[in-house]
């Protein structure tokens, strides 16, 4: 009898190790790096979500701290679609900023896709944080090249912070 559960554990075991599910999904408080690249320069020790760093964005540095990854190194499987989502405050409405993903290839010169939302249609009170939250369709295709930014942006220099950004994938 021990015998048959010993085996039985080790096929379970052997089945789960062997699955395709991997974790896709990355989030980052900002006061952990792992994951996430540029806008290192926004970052500062100001009031945050969480932690005590956060990204400021304004005219001098309108794009945020965010998310560089090549698509082929984000999964051995076809993406299909991604979910995101940020904390932002801002100190005066209406704002500009918005929160964007970029699909770019051939270091950056091509754009394969850009979606910019608002945040001024979610935020409706200053200098509070708020979680905007949506998804976009991958799509198919890509050049292996292909990269996926994510992040904030002020085009018209409005102050924002921006922390505890988070990327899914399916």
């Amino acid at each position: 009898m021990v015998t048959k559960i010993l085996g039985f554990l080790i096929i379970v075991l052997t089945i789960a190790s062997c699955s395709d599910e991997e974790n896709k999904t990355f989030s980052s408080s900002i006061d952990e790096k792992y994951g996430w690249t540029n806008g290192f320069n926004t970052i500062v020790n100001a009031p945050s979500h969480s932690g005590s760093l956060c990204s400021k964005i304004d005219s001098i540095n309108p794009y945020s701290f965010g998310f560089y990854y090549a698509i082929n190194q984000i999964s051995k499987n076809a993406l299909s679609k991604a979910k995101y989502s940020a904390w932002i405050k801002v100190d005066k409405l209406p704002t500009n900023i918005s929160l964007v993903s970029t699909i770019t290839s051939n270091q950056n010169k091509v754009k394969h896709q850009w979606i910019g939302f608002k945040v001024n249609e979610k935020i409706k009170t200053v200098n509070t944080w708020v979680q905007i939250s949506g998804d976009i369709i991958i799509p198919t295709n890509l050049p292996p090249d292909a990269v996926l930014w994510f992040y904030a942006w002020s085009p018209n220099g409005d102050i924002g912070y921006v922390d505890d950004l988070e990327i899914s994938f399916e």
